[in-house]
């Protein structure tokens, strides 16, 4: 087969591999996906990134505060 012959609206490479090979699509997994299992529980995931992204804002802050105070401190000796 030439590279340029069409074969199901594709050329070249692809109509090769379509020729050897029975283009079907994908199938799903036998098994089901773990987010049906966890998709009741993805509502209490924001609460825990609400209380948990302000705490780590705030040691961040603290803790770079520490650190300016002593660098500071250090420094200017």
């Amino acid at each position: 087969m030439a590279v340029g012959d069409l074969r199901d609206g594709r050329v070249g490479q692809d109509a090769t591999r379509c020729a050897w090979h029975a283009c079907t699509p994908p199938t799903a997994p036998p098994w089901p996906s773990r987010s049906y299992e966890l998709s009741p529980f993805m509502s209490f995931l924001t609460l825990v990134t609400v209380a948990v992204v302000p705490l780590a804002a705030a040691l961040y802050v603290v803790t770079s505060t520490a650190w300016t105070a002593v660098e500071r401190a250090a420094l200017y000796r």
